[in-house]
């Protein structure tokens, strides 16, 4: 008997949480093939139906988008999807502009195709031609992570850079997308910043939006005030603190408690 998480590799963090799982004296193993004597299986970047936990979320990040604005779920509308392998100029002529290309699955922003206006969108379109989807663009001056565990919050962060003197310019790549590849760093969010009840609040609805047991929210602060959710993320990368956290409750759940 043990437990095993379902990751489309033995990263870091699965590998930290096989570990903490471990020292609890429970067999733990990772990675994308499921072992014959694991009678409880996680997904972690990973999906199978027949999972203990995250069995039923909604992995494909063009579908989060659409579940989350029918369950009136704050988040960026979805402009265009389907077929892009045909897309032409004369399907982008009236198209609210800027917008970002994304795929459905995807991660660390590593997709996004900035478009602000049309003769971007002409110059650009060989690679919109391999997204899946076009979504609003929304200009943000603060971006936040939330961890959801079990239906609460445990743990909220803002990215910040060293670099950000409060300027946003888009056409800059590591302005345009908040990445730790591009020195981007969690802090986390004292409960002082009257922001926190707000965006923690909107995480518990996208998770339940989107069946997420566990899953780490990407919320925005627009610069007109409001929040959206960009994404759920399925397996995010934690920190020690964050993966205690997370192995609490996959062992609880594992224990039937």
């Amino acid at each position: 008997m043990s437990i095993h998480l379902l990751s489309r590799t033995k990263a870091v963090t699965p590998m930290l949480m096989v570990k903490l799982i471990s020292d609890q004296g429970i067999k733990a193993s990772c990675g994308p093939e499921i072992p014959n004597d694991a009678d409880f299986v996680i997904n972690y970047g990973k999906i199978t139906r027949q999972a203990n936990i995250n069995a039923d979320i909604i992995y494909n990040k063009m579908l989060q988008l659409k579940k989350l604005q029918k369950d009136g779920v704050s988040s960026p509308k979805i402009i265009m999807e389907g077929d892009m392998n045909m897309l032409m100029k004369q399907d982008l002529i009236e198209v609210e502009f800027p917008f970002i290309g994304r795929k459905k699955k995807h991660s660390k922003g590593k997709d996004i195709v900035w478009i602000p206006d049309i003769q971007t969108a002409v110059d650009k379109i060989r690679k919109l031609r391999t997204r899946d989807f076009l979504v609003e663009y929304i200009e943000k001056k603060r971006e936040f992570r939330v961890h959801v565990v079990g239906g609460r919050w445990v743990s909220v962060s803002e990215k910040k850079n060293e670099k950000d003197d409060g300027r946003i310019d888009p056409n800059i790549r590591d302005q345009l997308i908040w990445a730790h590849r591009y020195g981007w760093n969690h802090v986390i969010v004292e409960g002082d910043d009257e922001i926190r009840p707000r965006v923690t609040e909107l995480a518990l609805q996208a998770t339940k939006s989107a069946n997420f047991e566990f899953g780490a929210v990407d919320i925005i602060e627009g610069v007109d005030g409001g929040l959206y959710v960009l994404e759920i993320n399925s397996a995010p990368s934690l920190n020690n603190r964050r993966a205690e956290k997370y192995v609490k409750y996959f062992i609880s759940q594992y224990r039937g408690e």
